[in-house]
């Protein structure tokens, strides 16, 4: 087995033997919401100095194969009489870890008959992709008749969590990281308000808004007292 050469056009090239089998991708696109990129392929085998062996009809039952990240892309099994063969062209997803980071590990080999087997393979750093601190949590607590606490969480850290009382008219306060909390002061007693928490994520500057949470303060208690001589 031969280790592949990369060269910036995204090539993998191996040559033992008579056969030389290529292989190039592209990035074609990158799916935010689905974290994953999109990469288009063609593989390839050059004939090199078997001439003869072509010609004279001696070349039996070839077999490529095509993998990416341990999982089978491409089969083929065949003849191949022409000193350029395409074996295929295509296209597959591929995740990314949480971070949208993805490592693409590309290997192919082909096995010629009477000129033995050639492989060839390479690895790359994909562009990262651009990801969300998704909410995961938001709650009210402490709730009293002129206030509460509201409180997110998020996947993945955060440069800005802040909340907003006013049905998302306006944000203020919170944190940062994974999670974050603002107590609200000074509200009307007995008084329903539409909240929500808003997130920028660290890295890709995304934002990230929750689902509604409408607490409602609790009435205030007015005692008089008449004193009696």
């Amino acid at each position: 087995m031969n280790s592949g050469e990369i060269n910036g056009n995204h090539v993998i090239v191996s040559s033992p033997y008579y056969a030389k089998i290529r292989i190039d991708w592209q990035l074609a696109g990158q799916n935010v919401g689905g974290n994953y990129s999109t990469i288009n392929w063609q593989a390839y085998v050059d004939f090199v100095g078997c001439d003869a062996q072509l010609n004279n009809g001696s070349v039996g039952s070839n077999v490529g194969t095509l993998w990416s990240n341990g999982g089978t892309v491409y089969n083929y099994q065949g003849n191949f009489s022409n000193h350029t063969v395409t074996l295929a062209t295509g296209s597959f997803n591929i995740g990314a870890d949480g971070n949208g980071n993805t490592t693409l590990n590309l290997s192919g080999s082909i096995s010629v008959y009477g000129s033995g087997t050639s492989s060839t393979s390479g690895s790359w750093n994909l562009p990262q992709i651009q990801r969300y601190s998704n909410i995961t949590g938001f709650s009210v607590s402490n709730l009293t008749d002129e206030g509460f606490l509201l409180s997110a969480t998020c996947d993945l850290s955060a440069s800005t969590i802040n909340f907003s009382i006013d049905g998302g008219v306006t944000y203020s306060g919170g944190g940062s990281g994974n999670s974050a909390s603002q107590q609200f002061h000074n509200l009307i007693s007995g008084h329903t308000y539409t909240c929500y928490a808003h997130t920028v994520n660290a890295n890709s500057g995304l934002n990230a808004y929750s689902g509604a949470l409408t607490p409602t303060t609790a009435l205030q208690n007015n005692f008089f007292r008449i004193r009696v001589p």
